[in-house]
């Protein structure tokens, strides 16, 4: 059976096939009408025979309708142009269906290997597809930058986002997002920041920031604590960090991160609460020799986000599958990738404090510096 693609194709095809019965029954009839003049019994013996048995003439066209009325060849074209055109369709159908695009930008990788996401997702998505019968094909796309995103998603190219919460700033106000996925670290969707500092240190006050070195972890659940560091010396009547300091490194490594400042080697560390207090489990000396300069107030650092208008006919398996991602050992290696340990749906009010801050940061910090 011939697969078309595209209409211009069927069209071709059926033009294709109406030439060929055209032909056939050209000579069908010129041979008919040879047998008619020579063996006019033999012809009505034909036409009441069966159609399998019946005398198609001299042609090499072996086509059974070349004798028929042209009613009947007619019905036979339609009923070969409608298949020709339906099945196909019903199959890129099927296969819009099963896509199930996930995006994300380089920013959600700085602590995953893109390589292993990509692994991770699909045998996630096989194991959902067999579990619950759905037809899900889980496709992973990885963005340079939100900006590269956002045509996907408005052409539908895309279904869910997974982007850091100044990202998802960013697309908010062009794409309508539902429903929204959080992770859980440590039991908790939310991450909250802490400025640290050696007791013994020269520090005591966010002015005394001033000329000194200062370490950032460089980590997806850390990505919004350089805007509150930033917002909140603003607010204290201070530069931002990157002109207050003297110097300011970022780093991958929580331990490179945090250690430095524990042997005096730095002056201070931007680190998640999360972060410090596990450290501390590891070397309780870190809680008694450090102290905390500056906290902020929990907020979620990153989202995944489906398109609202993305709609397909197991939709509400998929979402079912997400939410029992912790349950089974597929799922499970999906979260580890990503150092989560389960993932629920929230409404968007559930970003409001990391709203809120985007929205100041760029008031008070941005625009000043324009």
């Amino acid at each position: 059976m011939h697969k078309y693609d595209q209409p211009s194709a069927i069209l071709r095809g059926f033009g294709n096939r109406l030439n060929y019965l055209c032909h056939c029954d050209a000579q069908s009839k010129t041979a008919d009408h040879a047998t008619s003049l020579h063996h006019p019994s033999d012809k009505q013996r034909s036409e009441q025979a069966p159609l399998s048995t019946r005398n198609i003439g001299t042609s090499s066209c072996i086509q059974p309708l070349s004798q028929a009325k042209p009613a009947a060849n007619l019905l036979y074209l339609l009923v070969t142009l409608l298949t020709l055109w339906t099945i196909p369709t019903t199959a890129l159908a099927q296969a819009a269906d099963s896509n199930f695009r996930i995006g994300f930008t380089n920013n959600m990788f700085t602590e995953v290997n893109e390589n292993d996401a990509r692994a991770a997702m699909t045998v996630w998505g096989q194991t959902v597809a067999r579990e619950r019968g759905i037809p899900v094909e889980p496709e992973v796309l990885v963005y340079k930058a939100v900006q590269d995103m956002l045509p996907d998603l408005l052409d539908g190219q895309m279904d869910v986002a997974a982007v850091t919460s100044m990202e998802y700033d960013l697309l908010r106000h062009e794409v309508e997002f539902s429903p929204i996925f959080l992770t859980y670290h440590d039991g908790e969707t939310a991450e909250e920041f802490v400025l640290l500092a050696h007791r013994d240190g020269p520090l005591e006050t966010l002015a005394d920031l001033a000329g000194r070195h200062v370490h950032v972890h460089q980590a997806l659940r850390a990505s919004l604590a350089p805007l509150w560091l930033d917002a909140l010396l603003v607010q204290e009547k201070l530069e931002p960090l990157a002109e207050l300091a003297g110097r300011v490194t970022t780093l991958p490594s929580l331990s490179q991160t945090l250690l430095p400042v524990f042997f005096r080697q730095a002056d201070a560390c931007l680190v998640t609460r999360h972060g410090f207090e596990t450290m501390v489990e590891l070397n309780p000396q870190l809680g008694a020799q450090l102290h905390i300069l500056a906290a902020s107030e929990p907020m979620v650092p990153a989202v995944f986000a489906f398109r609202r208008d993305y709609a397909p006919s197991f939709l509400e398996q998929l979402l079912a599958g997400i939410r029992d991602l912790h349950e089974t050992p597929a799922g499970g290696q999906v979260l580890l990738v990503f150092n989560s340990e389960r993932i629920g749906d929230y409404p968007e009010s559930a970003l409001n404090t990391a709203l809120e801050l985007i929205a100041l940061h760029r008031q008070i910090v941005m625009e000043d510096d324009q």
